[in-house]
């Protein structure tokens, strides 16, 4: 499948920052998740690239120790399906 990420239009910022979180849970109630961030800077200039890098590590930390939750600021864009048991 393909992800089309829109590139940052607000003039003050450095870039976006998208944090995506992939939660599997067991049917003994284990739970793990995985993180993973998708960063698209405002230019090629290093700064950009450097911020958006560092927003990117923030959220993360944030994601790993509050259970997944996005940090403040972020939105959830989706919540992906709930996949049963193999038949």
């Amino acid at each position: 499948n393909s992800l089309r990420l829109r590139a940052e239009r607000v003039e003050a910022s450095d870039g976006r920052v998208y944090l995506i979180v992939v939660t599997a849970t067991d049917t003994s109630g284990n739970v793990s998740r995985s993180y993973h961030t998708v960063v698209v800077p405002k230019s090629n200039k290093q700064a950009n690239i450097d911020s958006v890098n560092e927003q990117a590590a923030a959220a993360v930390s944030y994601a790993q120790t509050h259970n997944g939750a996005p940090p403040p600021g972020y939105f959830v864009i989706g919540d992906g399906p709930v996949i049963g048991p193999k038949q």
